[in-house]
């Protein structure tokens, strides 16, 4: 009779030698010698592989028997795993995932298996799993056993970083309200076939003809991983200029009708220092005088190309006008008679700035002028 273990093997495990073989004799003449196929001469025998054995079995004298028997083995147990395979071959779907699953075939030896994974586990199937080296022990009925390792894969970081365009200054955009900004995306790792969805509604890698503002891109590899970029872009200040000219009294800005001596003072602020100017009178200074009375205009243009038009007019009095009538007596003389003192000179001023001031020859500083002698007279008005 041989020993059974599970499943009806007379070995636990293919390749075993635990079989063994219980000889029962009787009858003959008692003083038995026995001998086995192997070499034994034991009335039993163990520490068997799988196979066929005979015994001869001889009595003291001299009568025999031989008998028989085979001793089976279960077939070898074998064990698989296959992991899940994501896009570009990998076992995970992204960088630091649980969604890894190894899937265990299990076949031989004597069923009523039992497992016992390096994570603890004990079913035969894992899932949600990180990346990392699993292995498994599997226990047949038998307690035959089979150790399987699989590794399992993950794609690198999914990274993005985000430049934008710069201008002098530092800015992001060229002038104030410009649309000319524009961002570089550059993604790496993850899984390849990258889409992108920017706040704007753009689905390109890089984006351009933009305003200042702040700006967000979502990026999906082929796996679904996601990595979210931020990025603001910045604009200068709006680029201002504002004139003041000189004024004189009466308001005016130049002083008289047909002077040179107008000024204008130019003050800009804003977009991008290093201005440029560019006057209707071909002057590039940023203030101008000498000026004659008449329309001004200028362009500034700053270190970005952004620009600004100031007009201004220069004004002038009316031309500065006098006129002298003297009293005329009979006879169309200015002196009643010769050597008298009664001639008068009527001063009519009109034009320039109001506010005048006479000087005349013989010292008067009056508008008009009476008892007079006959001469001539001159008066300087101011």
């Amino acid at each position: 009779t041989a020993v059974t273990y599970a499943g009806g093997w007379n070995v636990s495990c293919n390749g075993a030698s635990d079989g063994a073989i219980d000889l029962t004799v009787g009858g003959g003449t008692p003083g038995y010698s026995y001998t086995w196929s192997n070499g034994a001469v034991t009335e039993d025998i163990n520490s068997l592989p799988a196979g066929t054995y005979s015994v001869n079995i001889t009595d003291a004298n001299g009568c025999t028997n031989t008998q028989t028997i085979t001793l089976t083995e279960p077939p070898v147990l074998n064990a698989s795993t296959t992991a899940v395979t994501y896009a570009g071959g990998w076992n995970v779907s992204c960088n630091g995932a649980s969604d890894g699953a190894i899937d265990l075939t299990v076949g031989g030896g004597t069923p009523g298996y039992s497992y016992a994974w390096n994570n603890g586990a004990t079913t035969e199937d894992l899932s949600g799993l990180t990346a990392g080296t699993y292995y498994v022990t599997i226990t047949d009925a038998n307690g035959c056993t089979n150790t399987q390792t699989i590794t399992l894969t993950e794609p690198p970081v999914l990274t993005a970083s985000t430049t934008a365009v710069t201008y002098a200054g530092g800015w992001n955009v060229s002038c104030n309200g410009a649309n000319d900004g524009a961002i570089d995306l550059t993604v790496g790792g993850g899984t390849p076939g990258y889409s992108y969805a920017w706040n704007n509604g753009a689905t390109t890698e890089d984006i351009t003809s933009l305003p200042a503002g702040t700006y967000s891109v979502n990026i999906t590899d082929a796996n679904g991983c996601t990595n979210t970029q931020t990025i603001t872009l910045t604009e200068p200040p709006v680029l201002t200029a504002s004139t003041t000219a000189v004024t004189y009294a009466g308001g005016w800005n130049v002083s008289c009708n047909g002077a040179s001596d107008g000024a204008i003072d130019l003050t800009v602020s804003g977009g991008t220092t290093g201005y440029n100017y560019t006057w209707s009178n071909g002057a590039t200074t940023e203030d101008l005088s000498g000026l004659t009375a008449g329309t001004y205009s200028v362009t500034i243009t700053d270190a970005n190309g952004c620009t600004n038009t100031q007009t201004i007019t220069l004004t002038e009095p009316p031309v500065l006008n006098a006129s002298t009538t003297a009293v005329t007596y009979a006879g169309g003389w200015n002196v009643s008679c010769n050597g008298a003192s009664d001639g008068a000179i009527d001063l009519t001023v009109s034009g320039g700035t109001p506010g005048y001031s006479y000087v005349w020859n013989n010292g008067a500083t009056t508008e008009d002028l009476s008892g007079l002698t006959a001469g001539t007279y001159s008066v300087t008005v101011t």
